[in-house]
């Protein structure tokens, strides 16, 4: 399954927090969409429920919600914060590779 790693959660926790939603009764969702070129593009979004058919975990202190479509794709990746000039920014990367 899609991991969290503990910055990932940290900057999710934050921004929900911003939004008004508290982390433990909603989550972030991971998803896809299809982009102007018919690829699939993941996406990610703050929602206070997941859909009936996401996978649901706890991680972190982080609800993570991830779409049918997507969770295996996914499955041994992580979620980790990268700094860029513009801020923090989410990013991909395989399980256990660090940053």
């Amino acid at each position: 399954m899609l991991q969290l790693t503990s910055a990932a959660a940290a900057t999710l926790g934050e921004a929900c927090l911003e939004q008004g939603m508290p982390p433990e009764s909603s989550g972030v969702r991971v998803f896809g969409s299809v982009d102007q070129t018919g690829q699939l593009a993941l996406q990610m979004t703050l929602q206070e429920e997941p859909e009936p058919a996401d996978e649901v975990s706890d991680q972190k202190g982080i609800r993570v919600f991830v779409a049918p479509e997507v969770a295996e794709p996914l499955s041994d990746l992580e979620v980790d914060v990268a700094e860029t000039a513009e801020g923090p920014r989410l990013q991909l990367r395989e399980q256990g590779t660090g940053a």
